[in-house]
Formats: C-alpha cells, structure tokens, sequence
C-alpha cells in the first residue's frame, strides 16, 4: 500500500485530527460512508499494518456489516467497522455532491495503471457513460487509455498547472536550439538578448523562482541563463542555423550603418549572376530597386538580392 506523504495537519479537537491539507487542497473530517477521492487515517488494520499512515481512496465495496475501503489500487484493503479509519473530504465536497468529471477536465491518475504511472495528471477526452467510461489523454498529447471513474479524482488547480508546465519543459531537450522570445537583459536572463539564439542545458533547474530551463551562450560571467517555457522558441537545427547566417549579414551592414540591401549612390558592387561585372550604384535604393552603371546596357535598376556590396562609398579612396 503506498501511503501519502506531505499530508499537513492544520486542526486538530481533543488530540483528534478534523483537518489536513494535501495536493493544494483542504480536507476536512467526515462521519459515514468512505468516497472514492477520500484521504483516510488508518488507526487500526488487519495485521496491525500501516496505522498513523494516510491514504487515498480508490474503490468501495459493501461487507455484511460494514463498507470495505481499497485503497491506491491495491489488494490491500481496510474496514470502516469499529472506525478503524478516519475520513476527511476535500472541502469543496464537504457540502456538496461530488461532480462528474467531463470532457475537458483534468484529474489524477489514483489507481492501477497501465500507460498512466499513478499520480499522473491527465485530461478527459472522451466519456461513453460505459463500465469504463474516460479515455484520458496524457498532459503531452503522446498517449491515451480508457479508465474507470474509481481510477480518477479531479485534479486540483495547482496540481494542473505544475502538470503543465512539465509537460511544456519536456519539449526543451538538452542541446536543443532555441530563440528567446523575451525578457532578456533582465534577470536571470543578465547577458542574453532576445531574437538571438542559444542552447538548452537543463530543461528543469531548480532556480530560486521556480523549475525553469537553463540556456547557455549568453554575454555574462557564467554564461548561463534561466527562462520559463513560453519564453523560448524551439528551433530545427536547419532553421537556427538560416537565422545565425542572418543575424551575421545584419551585423555586417550594421557595422556602416545601414540595414541589409541598403545601397547608395556610389557604392562599388557586383552583380551576383552572368559574369559577375563591377559597377558602381549612381542612384540609392528607391521602390525596392537599385540604380547601377554597367558597361554593356548602361544604367540599370537592379534587385538588392542581386548585388553584392564591395565597399561602402564612406569607404573608397578614389573619392
């Protein structure tokens, strides 16, 4: 039987417990009948085992006196007779019927499994209303499988966005390429800018301001940055490498001031086709087109793409 841990006492009457929380949630003491969903206190049990533990409640059954309680799925079981456990209800169930899952909600894998590990957080895609009604799907779209209702409690707010944000951390492999969408410059992202590119380290770091991923390659003393999912931009190695060659050109003509394809009137370039002649641009980039002097058909206007710059008019000597 695998009992919970981190389950926290938070009120107790005559040395008897009437409150805990667990999973984010508040659980509080209850007379009668276990639920599946239910945290129960063992204070007594068969063969003397597991007592002072608590443990969630995966199947019911009725015994010839008293009602039989499974719990986590396993053939261990344990008897309401005598009040041999003590049941607590999540809160918002104390005073209200338990709601059906639907399809869309999210809910705990409780019992035995077989894709799913228990634990598991998933989402309910499908609902036949059958002995095995929920196909569930896995938090990274991989996987699916049919579970029962006993199999499942709803999963709780905070349950499902730390699901989330695992499951979008996944994505991020070790090497992986990746462009930062934003907060660079600011911390724990010192010395990285965004648009430029770099690579994941450790896709879940424990940092001071949560589980995020660690880039390398940025501009400061350790060279190592820290970002959540939403911040980064997955990319292929072919397309990493299409926009480094493109950040290079832009630095290149950022160097004299001007953006990429920005001619003027006497530049020296060459055309970038047939013989590659030598001209001289007599007129500025105006409409998307270049005005040059060739030998052969006197002044052309030419695609930017189409030349190649040689050196700047700031630059030439013969001038």
């Amino acid at each position: 039987m695998a009992k919970l841990d981190g389950v926290k006492t938070l009120d107790m009457v005559n040395g008897e417990i009437t409150k805990v929380a667990y999973g984010g949630a508040e659980y509080e003491r209850v007379e009668g009948e276990a639920k599946v969903g239910d945290i129960v206190f063992v204070t007594e049990s068969w063969g003397d085992q597991n007592i002072g533990e608590f443990f969630v409640v995966t199947y019911t059954t009725s015994g010839i006196r008293d009602q039989i309680v499974g719990m986590d799925g396993n053939i261990c079981e344990a008897s309401t007779y005598r009040h041999n456990l003590r049941i607590f209800r999540k809160v918002s169930a104390v005073n209200v019927e338990a709601e059906r899952l639907r399809v869309g909600d999210y809910a705990k894998v409780v019992g035995q499994a077989i894709v799913t590990e228990k634990g598991d957080i998933v989402k309910v895609i499908q609902d036949t209303g059958c002995q095995v009604p929920f196909m569930v799907e896995t938090m990274d779209g991989k996987d699916t499988e049919w579970r029962t209702e006993e199999s499942l409690v709803r999963a709780t707010d905070e349950e499902v966005a730390e699901a989330k944000d695992a499951a979008a951390r996944a994505k991020f492999k070790e090497g992986a390429k990746v462009r930062l969408k934003s907060g660079g410059g600011d911390y724990p992202l010192g010395g990285f800018t965004d648009g430029n590119i770099y690579e994941v380290s450790d896709n879940a770091y424990n940092h001071r301001r949560g589980t995020l991923i660690r880039i390398e390659g940025g501009d400061c003393f350790r060279g190592s940055g820290f970002a959540a999912p939403d911040q980064l931009e997955i990319l292929t190695e072919e397309k990493a490498a299409e926009i480094e060659r493109q950040q290079a050109e832009e630095a290149k003509w950022a160097k004299i001031g001007r953006k990429v394809g920005e001619y003027k009137n006497g530049d020296v370039v060459r055309y970038d086709y047939g013989d590659n002649e030598i001209c001289e641009v007599v007129d500025d980039t105006e409409e998307g087109r270049v005005g040059v002097q060739t030998k052969e058909y006197g002044i052309c206007r030419e695609k930017p793409a189409n030349l190649r710059l040689i050196t700047p008019v700031e630059a030439r000597f013969d001038r």
